[in-house]
């Protein structure tokens, strides 16, 4: 299973996948127990979600590095680190919201430099 796996491919809430075969009473169920690469087993989205939150700092660096990366076209360097540290000790200040990222990656060195 997949933890995410309850949302259809535009978002929607599911409890079962679709329907295949027309003679079936119902469809499966969606399973969403998932052993993670570090090992650690989640069972629903409720607990991957709590296992997000434990490491919200690392996951609001590791998301604003894909948004650079994506934003500028081109693989970070190591002289990218402290404007990193800036966005993402900016972006915690205000609750790390997805919203506030986009702004920091536009309006960071990294971007407009590109």
């Amino acid at each position: 299973g997949y933890a995410l796996e309850s949302f259809d491919p535009i978002g929607r809430w599911r409890d079962n996948y679709p329907k295949v075969d027309k003679k079936a009473k119902q469809a499966p169920p969606i399973d969403t127990a998932a052993v993670l690469a570090n090992g650690r087993e989640v069972k629903d989205l409720m607990e991957f979600k709590a296992m997000l939150l434990e490491r919200e700092s690392q996951v609001a660096h590791c998301l604003t590095e894909k948004m650079l990366t994506y934003a500028t076209g081109r693989l970070l360097e190591v002289g990218d680190r402290g404007e990193i540290d800036r966005i993402t000790a900016e972006l915690k200040k205000d609750g790390n919201r997805l919203r506030d990222l986009v702004h920091l990656v536009v309006q960071s060195k990294i971007f407009l430099n590109k």
